[in-house]
């Protein structure tokens, strides 16, 4: 869905579509560091980028850390 449809005002504020999207993920990886009690699916031009289930151990909460931070 078009957020900016008919808004040329608000349109000029976006940047290139890897930058945006850059700003959506860094806000769901924070997110998910937030919440583990939550999953996540984050697609990008309908692929799937990053898919994180709950994470419901210690174990589980390590990797998705490790996972998200590079670790």
């Amino acid at each position: 869905r078009d957020l900016f449809f008919n808004t040329p005002a608000r349109r000029k504020f976006l940047r290139t579509e890897k930058t945006e999207f850059n700003h959506v993920e860094e806000c769901v990886r924070r997110q998910a560091l937030s919440r583990f009690d939550t999953g996540f699916t984050l697609r990008h031009n309908q692929r799937v980028v990053q898919s994180l289930r709950p994470a419901e151990t210690d174990l589980d909460k390590e990797r998705r850390i490790g996972s998200l931070c590079g670790l």
